[in-house]
């Protein structure tokens, strides 16, 4: 399956910015996140990568 869009950046990793990151990724598309906090990125991206390891 091919995604409608192939990249997509997400601003903000908090509950719904973590949630549309892994709905596009699952998608298919390229996503890059952005948040100030550089370790909340590498939380956000952790979390997914759990929920994708249920």
């Amino acid at each position: 399956m091919q995604a409608l869009y192939a990249n997509i950046a997400v601003v903000g990793t908090g509950a719904m910015g973590c949630g549309i990151a892994q709905i596009a990724a699952q998608a298919g598309s390229t996503v890059t996140l952005y948040d100030q906090q550089p370790s909340a990125i590498a939380a956000a991206q952790q979390s997914i990568v759990e929920q994708w390891d249920r």
